[in-house]
């Protein structure tokens, strides 16, 4: 007589709130990892960047489309006014650029004059070259003009910016350069170089001195309105050069809108690059 054999029934597996919700925390934790282990991207996935088909992305041999030709100057932070960073000097190859070895160097002074804060700078400006000058700012906006062949300075802006950023963060990106084309050859601030700062400042100084021109809003300064009050220095900054369009003058704004939910929107605003006055 056979005895008739029960399978065993599945003991059930009980899994309480706090349980699925960390198994869940390490799933995110784990898809957050593993871009950084893989080397920070999963463009990889794609077959690498070179695979990547975007509809307006310089192609990696030859001319790009609709480049303007900036000649052997950069008067932009982009080269010129499209950001394309192309330029038809041509003296530098893929043949010589090994051969490259300094020239000079320069030091900004930061680690001295900000010891406590550089930590939580970053120096990501792109220097423009106009009119025989080597000009870009630092982390703490200062901007500086340099000889363009020996590094020696022609002189330095300091705007003097809130350095009570909390979290504390410090970068600038870039200047601009306008010339009022209007003006007299030899007037003052004919020649401008725009900065904006950390501390929501659209700042306005003569290419050639780097003194203030003081025509342009408050003594050469306009102080971007948020449109919401604050809630700590550094949640609304300027960390990237002006565009100019004429004599039209557009900013940008850095914004720290994790924190809370109701922030400073980051408008784009434009100004008169003369006078500083708000245009829309």
């Amino acid at each position: 007589m056979l005895a008739r054999i029960r399978a065993p029934r599945p003991i059930p597996i009980l899994v309480t709130t706090r349980t699925r919700r960390l198994l869940w925390l390490a799933v995110g934790l784990l898809l957050i990892a593993t871009p950084v282990v893989l080397g920070g991207s999963m463009i990889w996935l794609l077959g690498g960047a070179h695979r990547l088909d975007v509809e307006g992305v310089a192609p990696l041999t030859g001319r790009p489309a609709n480049t303007v030709d900036v000649g052997d100057g950069w008067p932009h932070y982009g080269g010129d006014a499209g950001g394309h960073r192309y330029s038809r000097a041509s003296e530098l190859t893929p043949r010589n650029v090994g051969a490259l070895a300094p020239a000079w160097r320069f030091s900004t002074g930061d680690l001295v004059r900000h010891p406590q804060r550089v930590e939580f700078a970053a120096a990501e400006a792109t220097p423009i070259l106009v009119d025989d000058a080597l000009i870009f700012c630092t982390p703490f906006n200062e901007v500086i003009a340099l000889h363009p062949g020996s590094g020696e300075v022609r002189w330095r802006f300091d705007p003097e910016i809130d350095l009570r950023q909390r979290p504390p963060k410090f970068t600038c990106r870039g200047v601009t350069y306008w010339r009022d084309a209007g003006g007299a050859a030899a007037e003052t601030c004919r020649r401008r170089i725009f900065v904006g700062t950390n501390d929501a400042r659209l700042i306005a100084v003569d290419a050639t001195t780097g003194r203030r021109c003081a025509a342009f809003g408050t003594n050469g300064e306009v102080r971007i309105d948020p449109g919401m009050p604050l809630e700590w220095p550094g949640e609304f900054q300027l960390t990237s050069p002006p565009v100019v369009l004429g004599d039209v003058l557009v900013v940008g704004s850095s914004i720290r809108d994790g924190p809370r939910r109701v922030a400073p929107a980051g408008s784009v605003r434009a100004f008169d690059s003369r006078t500083g006055a708000p245009r829309w």
